[in-house]
């Protein structure tokens, strides 16, 4: 846990629940699918508020939608980790995909480019987003056919060791 983690951070830490994610199967598998409707339910207000600007609906799926919906990632990954490799791809691309979703929804919604701030609705946004990523899937898996690391994971390692790192192989 890095310093200035909250309660519940520094709590799961020390709980070992991730050092043996066996020890709680049988309470993720159990709250995950009771979770699942009210996130879905909280950030479907989400969608809803924000369109009809009721910041009531907006707080409480804040509030409630987004951390249970967390926790049903969270248990997701814990009890489902062998079957998500398809995704490990675009993990191993983290700070180049990080950064290029910054370059692109900048681009998109700030004035240096076309602007689009508060004039996209979140159904549309979500359709973004998963364009975006589906994009990025496509392009981490063929990138790492052929290198070893992303882009900006191969500047890091060679920046972090003081020379070029060999970028295939």
């Amino acid at each position: 846990i890095r310093a200035g983690g909250n309660a519940s951070q520094q709590e799961a830490g020390r709980s070992g629940g991730l050092d043996d994610p066996q020890r709680y199967q049988p309470f993720l598998r159990r709250w995950w699918k009771w979770a699942l409707p009210f996130a879905l339910i909280g950030n479907a207000l989400f969608l809803i508020g924000f369109e009809a600007r009721s910041m009531w609906m907006v707080s409480a799926a804040i509030h409630i939608g987004a951390p249970l919906l967390s926790f049903v990632y969270a248990a997701w990954v814990l009890l489902y980790a062998d079957r998500l490799t398809f995704f490990a791809p675009i993990g191993q691309m983290a700070l180049t995909n990080y950064l290029a979703q910054s370059l692109i929804a900048t681009t998109l919604f700030y004035g240096y480019g076309f602007g689009l701030y508060d004039q996209v609705l979140p159904s549309l946004m979500l359709v973004l987003v998963l364009l975006i990523f589906a994009g990025q899937m496509v392009f981490s898996r063929f990138w790492l056919a052929q290198y070893r690391f992303g882009p900006m994971e191969w500047l890091w390692r060679s920046l972090t060791y003081g020379q070029w790192q060999p970028l295939r192989g």
